[in-house]
């Protein structure tokens, strides 16, 4: 092999050693996210405002704090994906229309139900979690 060739091989080396550690290094910081599920109801589907919370950035040099969310009149049933850091509060917030209740779950990869709460008529329900 010519002094080119073995040069080509080390380079194509190094770089494959250093894209593998790329990959880890944003593995572990993607590994430290939820998937999370909010969902929200109400007495015969009626209209209800939330509050719910999720992490803003996803990635290095992002902002990874906690942006909260309120969305004053949703029909009911409501569901949202988000994704919160390790450690951080999943929480949400469901207030029933007059005279109803509302309910909240907070699901784990939009299958295991990490909470799941129901109001008293005409007061929130709050769910929280800390995947």
């Amino acid at each position: 092999m010519s002094s080119f060739g073995k040069v080509i091989g080390a380079a194509l080396g190094l770089a494959a050693v250093v894209t593998a550690v790329m990959l880890i290094q944003r593995g572990n910081v993607l590994g430290k996210m939820w998937a999370i599920t909010y969902e929200a109801s109400s007495t015969g589907n009626q209209p209800i405002s939330i509050t719910f919370q999720e992490t803003r950035g996803r990635y290095p040099g992002e902002d990874r704090s906690v942006k909260e969310h309120t969305l004053p009149a949703v029909q009911a049933p409501w569901s949202k994906e988000v994704t919160v850091f390790d450690g951080k509060e999943a929480r949400v917030t469901v207030t029933p229309p007059p005279g109803g209740t509302a309910g909240c779950r907070i699901l784990l990869d939009g299958k295991k139900v990490l909470v799941e709460n129901t109001s008293a008529p005409d007061k929130p329900v709050v769910c929280t979690a800390t995947p």
